[in-house]
């Protein structure tokens, strides 16, 4: 029974050093949408704009980000 636990707890200890898959950020599937005049970019909409903290010490962070044009200006999203 001794031989077991110690069995066990090195097989959960090797099971958990293991590594993590990198995951891949999910991509919308152009092919599947029926619609030809859509409104939206979607290559556009998958990017990931610049962004910056508003305080790195907190657990839940404010962060700003940059937006869609207005007037041909930038703008910066607050979330």
């Amino acid at each position: 029974m001794k031989n077991l636990t110690i069995l066990l707890v090195l097989l959960l200890a090797l099971s958990s050093c293991g590594k993590q898959e990198k995951q891949e950020i999910p991509r919308i599937d152009q092919s599947l949408i029926k619609v030809d005049d859509l409104i939206w970019d979607l290559d556009l909409l998958q990017q990931t704009p610049d962004f910056k903290y508003l305080d790195s010490t907190s657990k839940v962070r404010e962060i700003l980000f940059d937006g869609p044009l207005n007037n041909g200006k930038k703008t910066r999203v607050f979330k």
